[in-house]
């Protein structure tokens, strides 16, 4: 938050040199305070002229050599028309770019220094302009069902409104009950959310954390992490891909088939990435309906079954699952079990390939070095070397080195 208190020494130094967004009369325009200051009256920093920019940028950067490795940005303040920046910017157009500099400027703290340059400033902030910034919080919403419901319709809203990726907070500690836990199934459904998502972080909360639990509950929430876990490669994979092509991570139906008009009525159900159908269980009970689109075959992940699309089925879910389908002709590519991003290995991030039927798409993968080549009636993948293979009924894998012949059974 660039919010200079009002009774300090940094006010008065930074109003000196012309560093602070103005009012009518030339000087220093002082804001009432909000509840991210303590309610203390303050001015802001002019983030359009440069050197109140890289006094900003280089104020957090010394935080991140510090140890910190991503900023929340928050800027929950009104600029009324008469406040004007160096340069003459005021009224609509500083209310635009003023949120948009704050962000760019954290980005470029938390990526100095970095080849290639890469960072996290997750944001609630929904502006005009947000389809310029990849990451996006979800807003808090109630810790109940229907809470659940509202928390993946709109971060699936906001995706497809242009922001390519969106983390969640794993309940909303403002509306705990003391330090009772939620109901244990709900906030089992919740991390089963939370793991087919871009991104997610538990709060700090006793109450939300997964000690909180019994260790029956705690045992199926290690086997949802872990899963979290075996994930990133495909998930990182996707993000990479949402970069490029500015497809979302997580993508409504309608989005993801708009040829099929019985998929626009299921918004409760979504693709991550390319290969992955995902229908979450979001009220109380073990199971859920699931629409297959039309035009695809989809594999059961939980149950390694086969199913033509264009057709409803009702699927049991244990509250260590999720209902989740691969998509016929793509593959995915999983990590070994890690207890901590400690244990993550750049250098072999690959552990286990599971493939939907005959693969004729490359597979989703963070620094994708596997290639599928299709000829003679079968598919030819290379840069498989020391993976496990788990293929679908009626094909047939022969390996040779990091070359692996798929074809069907004969």
């Amino acid at each position: 938050f660039p919010g200079v208190p009002r009774e300090s020494v940094l006010f008065d130094d930074l109003e000196d040199r012309g560093w602070l967004l103005t009012g009518d009369d030339g000087n220093a325009f002082v804001f009432d305070g909000v509840p991210e200051n303590g309610n203390v009256p303050f001015g802001l920093l002019d983030l359009t002229y440069k050197d109140a920019y890289a006094f900003w940028v280089e104020r957090h950067h010394q935080l991140v050599d510090e140890g910190v490795s991503a900023f929340h940005s928050s800027f929950p303040v009104e600029i009324p028309d008469a406040v004007s920046a160096r340069n003459g910017e005021s009224g609509a157009l500083l209310r635009e770019l003023y949120p948009l500099l704050l962000r760019r400027a954290l980005f470029d703290a938390v990526s100095m220094n970095k080849t290639p340059t890469e960072g996290v400033v997750p944001s609630v902030d929904l502006i005009m302009a947000v389809q310029r910034v990849a990451w996006q919080k979800t807003p808090a919403s109630a810790n109940d069902w229907d809470g659940l419901t509202q928390w993946l319709r709109q971060g699936l809203s906001i995706q497809a409104s242009g922001v390519i990726a969106v983390t969640h907070d794993l309940g909303n500690p403002e509306q705990l009950d003391g330090d009772t836990p939620l109901d244990a199934t709900l906030y089992l459904r919740m991390l089963g959310l939370c793991v087919f998502s871009a991104g997610f972080a538990f709060q700090a909360a006793p109450a939300l954390l997964p000690s909180a639990y019994p260790e029956d509950i705690q045992t199926k929430i290690r086997t949802l992490l872990e899963l979290r876990y075996r994930l990133i490669p495909y998930i990182n994979g996707v993000i990479e891909d949402a970069v490029r092509t500015g497809l979302p991570v997580q993508r409504m139906m309608a989005l993801a088939y708009p040829d099929d008009a019985k998929a626009r009525a299921w918004d409760q159900q979504y693709m991550l990435g390319p290969a992955l159908l995902v229908a979450p269980v979001l009220q109380p009970g073990s199971s859920v309906n699931v629409y297959l689109p039309e035009g695809d075959a989809w594999w059961d992940l939980n149950l390694n079954q086969r199913y033509e699309g264009g057709q409803v089925l009702t699927v049991e879910c244990g509250l260590d699952s999720v209902p989740v389908f691969g998509r016929e002709g793509h593959m995915l590519c999983l990590g070994p079990v890690l207890r901590h991003m400690g244990e993550f290995n750049s250098a072999r991030i690959l552990d286990e390939v599971w493939m939907f039927g005959m693969p004729t798409h490359n597979p989703v993968v963070m620094r994708n070095k596997i290639r599928v080549m299709q000829m003679q009636g079968s598919s030819y993948i290379k840069g498989l070397e020391g993976l496990k293979i788990l293929q679908s009924d009626g094909l047939e894998v022969k390996r040779r080195g990091a070359e692996v012949r798929i074809s069907r059974e004969r």
